[in-house]
């Protein structure tokens, strides 16, 4: 059985507690069936959050971001996003190649269509062979 506030895209769903009784819904309907006294919620909203504002508030953060790549699952790309479009293309700074060793590309152009997944990056912790602090 399907929720009545399934989203069509990537969405997450907050139920607000208002209380409307001109608009029954299938919770209403099933306490009044039940003889309850609870009120119903009113109506679900949905809150979608845009992919594009996702990017947008990394960028202004400058955090580093890791990117799994479509078409090679074994490699990612991390680095500092400083710039994008509509198509999700990105110029990222410091990029770094992680497979099998980590590779410095330094500055790049990363098409959107090669994107699979974009993460922030874990920060690397620096060993300190043996020396305490």
């Amino acid at each position: 059985q399907r929720c009545c506030c399934e989203p069509k895209f990537l969405s997450i769903c907050f139920i607000n507690t208002d209380f409307d009784e001109e608009a029954p819904n299938h919770f209403s309907i099933y306490l009044k069936k039940k003889n309850l006294d609870i009120m119903p919620p009113k109506r679900v909203k949905k809150v979608m959050t845009v992919p594009i504002n996702v990017i947008f508030g990394h960028l202004q953060k400058k955090t580093r971001v890791r990117v799994w790549l479509y078409e090679d699952t074994k490699t990612q790309i991390e680095g500092q996003i400083i710039g994008f479009d509509e198509y999700m293309n990105m110029v990222l700074d410091d990029a770094v190649e992680i497979g099998k060793s980590r590779k410095e590309i330094g500055r790049i152009l990363l098409k959107g269509d090669s994107i699979t997944l974009l993460q922030e990056a874990q920060p690397q912790r620096k060993e300190q062979g043996g020396q305490d602090e």
